[in-house]
């Protein structure tokens, strides 16, 4: 991870604040699951605000407050777009078994808890990281607890 200068990050606030970065507009990298599941937090009302930091805008095409799409990025200021928009929970969407998962390497660094699907690399890292949870399918429900779960690492 000599490429990249990201380094902890420490977010200020209580309720769940969840990023998903990169690129998710397919299939293979979540967009169906990502949608279903922003659709099952709208028609519960959960209280939890959604950030896109990437190009997802295409793929994922729904409106709604909680919902926040800020574009592309480049890597070196992934950190700062993080602690700007106190991200405190990400969730790694793929439904894709991933080679090595630069995006899940450079969230381990800032300390931020993650969660992903059991599968590929991204699964590998994360079951060493001792904030990554593992959700064990794609049931919006299921999603939604594992990142409850996830956010409990931030409490002191």
């Amino acid at each position: 991870m000599n490429y990249s200068d990201i380094r902890k990050i420490v977010t200020h606030n209580n309720y769940i604040n969840l990023g998903i970065i990169g690129h998710v507009g397919s299939v293979a990298k979540g967009a169906i699951v990502v949608k279903n599941f922003l659709n099952y937090c709208i028609a519960h009302h959960c209280q939890i605000s959604v950030h896109f930091i990437g190009t997802s805008e295409k793929g994922i095409k729904i409106t709604h407050p909680s919902v926040n799409y800020h574009g592309s990025y480049q890597q070196k200021e992934l950190g700062k777009i993080l602690e700007n928009y106190n991200i405190n929970v990400c969730f790694f969407p793929s439904i894709w078994p991933e080679t090595f998962s630069y995006v899940v390497s450079e969230l381990m660094q800032t300390e931020i808890p993650v969660v992903c699907f059991d599968l590929g690399a991204q699964a590998e890292k994360i079951k060493q990281y001792n904030k990554g949870v593992i959700c064990e399918d794609t049931n919006p429900e299921s999603i939604l607890n594992a990142i409850i779960k996830a956010h409990r690492f931030n409490d002191p």
